[in-house]
């Protein structure tokens, strides 16, 4: 899979249901070898919706303050290396309201990827827990790269 082709897969996940949980998967279709100065690695992609519901009315569940607590307890810690996160906006299941969303960006050594994404879904299934989220979107992609 391409890196164009798996940035549209993310922006099309992220329009469409930045809370569905996907069953991560491994892209069919890895670099067949990569430019020079670059490694193959797997890029992990979370969405983190931070919307709740009650009585059929949205509300904001997790406010900054907690995700930044969050964020560093439980995704700095599995990953030292470093991360991205973004700030996105999304829609869940048909919901007109827009849903305020972290986009947690993750490239790791193609050969680490099944111990960087078992770090990822522990860090997810607090965040469920904590935040009372029914999922968290996840995209596994293989790319080209330089300086991770």
């Amino acid at each position: 899979m391409s890196l164009a082709r798996g940035a549209g897969l993310a922006v099309l996940l992220l329009a469409g249901g930045c809370a569905t949980q996907a069953a991560p998967t491994q892209a069919a279709n890895p670099p067949a070898s990569c430019p020079a100065g670059m490694a193959e690695r797997s890029t992990l992609t979370a969405f983190f919706g931070r919307n709740g519901s009650r009585n059929g009315r949205e509300f904001l569940r997790v406010p900054a303050e907690a995700w930044e607590r969050f964020r560093r307890a439980e995704l700095t810690p599995r990953f030292p290396a470093g991360s991205t996160i973004l700030d996105a906006v999304g829609t869940w299941q048909g919901q007109t309201l827009a849903e305020p969303t972290k986009v947690v960006l993750l490239v790791v050594p193609s050969e680490t990827q099944d111990a960087a994404l078992q770090s990822l879904q522990a860090a997810i299934d607090i965040y469920r827990r904590d935040f009372q989220q029914q999922s968290v979107g996840i995209l596994v992609t293989q790319a080209c790269a330089a300086g991770f």
